[in-house]
């Protein structure tokens, strides 16, 4: 299981030490993959360290869309079978989202997901093939499909 929660937890650490928290014995070529699987790498090709720098602690040399994906990335490379998504896209431009959804939902087909988002239909994500969806309205179910 694995979780992609809206606090984003990075490491005073590098890019590629914080991408093997999910999985220790992952090999360059698979970190590499998993930021491009979130548009991150060429970005990091082009820093002077590259999977080697240090995001800070929090992850605070990188602006919160970097921090997110980064953290999606992380959570790509582990390949859980139950995966838990707050707000998955939270902080990313509507392009980005456009371009990572399908993706996701690609990556998302044959595990179980439980997504925690505030608009689904016509939101920023709106996977196929949800087999139930439970509505809360100010912490009450409002409905369930």
């Amino acid at each position: 299981m694995a979780a992609l929660t809206q606090r984003i937890d990075l490491l005073d650490d590098s890019l590629a030490d914080n991408l093997r928290l999910a999985r220790p014995e992952a090999e360059e070529g698979e970190l590499w993959a998993a930021l491009a699987w979130v548009e991150l790498a060429a970005w990091a090709e082009a820093l002077p360290a590259g999977l080697a720098t240090r995001v800070g602690e929090g992850g605070r040399r990188l602006s919160g869309g970097q921090a997110r994906r980064l953290a999606l990335a992380r959570l790509h490379l582990m390949d859980p079978d139950l995966v838990l998504l707050d707000e998955p896209f939270a902080g990313l431009d509507a392009d980005t989202v456009a371009r990572l959804r399908p993706r996701l939902d690609t990556w998302l087909s044959g595990r179980t997901a439980i997504l925690l988002v505030h608009q689904l239909e016509g939101g920023a994500f709106d996977p196929p093939g949800i087999d139930c969806r439970l509505t809360l309205v100010e912490g009450r179910v409002a409905g369930y499909t």
